[in-house]
């Protein structure tokens, strides 16, 4: 019986430190949760993972989540870089499929941060995505 224990312990530590190892780049990441508008209508909530350069992330617009739930499909998924408060990012859906792009500046600060970007489908068709925090 002590045995067991034992060795539900060690996975215990074993695992543990693998998850920590696993996401380990965290600890140099900053994260940011910003809620603003698409063309200042559309209310949006968007999560970015800033490390180093690359930004990562979802949005979602308020209208999906209460009409689909939280679900990975009621968001919208980030992948891009930053440099100099110049944002340029892709954006995808849940099956990887490219829906629009974003560019513009992303200001980070000790109090607050906000981002105003430029969006661009696919057919041409030009939005704005204005979002803040304040921390």
């Amino acid at each position: 019986m002590k045995m067991i224990g034992m060795k539900r312990v060690w996975c215990a530590i074993v695992l543990s430190a693998m998850w920590l190892h696993a996401f380990g780049w965290l600890n140099d990441a900053q994260l940011y949760d910003l809620t603003g508008s698409v063309d200042g209508k559309y209310p949006v909530t968007i999560y970015l993972v800033k490390d180093g350069n690359a930004l990562s992330g979802k949005y979602f617009y308020h209208s999906t989540i209460a009409r689909q739930g939280v679900k990975p499909s009621s968001y919208l998924y980030i992948d891009g870089q930053w440099r100099d408060d110049w944002m340029k990012v892709n954006v995808y859906d849940v099956n990887g499929n490219f829906i629009e792009r974003w560019e513009g500046v992303f200001n980070s600060g000790n109090r607050s941060c906000s981002l105003e970007c430029k969006i661009t489908k696919p057919s041409g068709k030009r939005m704005t995505v204005e979002a803040d925090e304040y921390f």
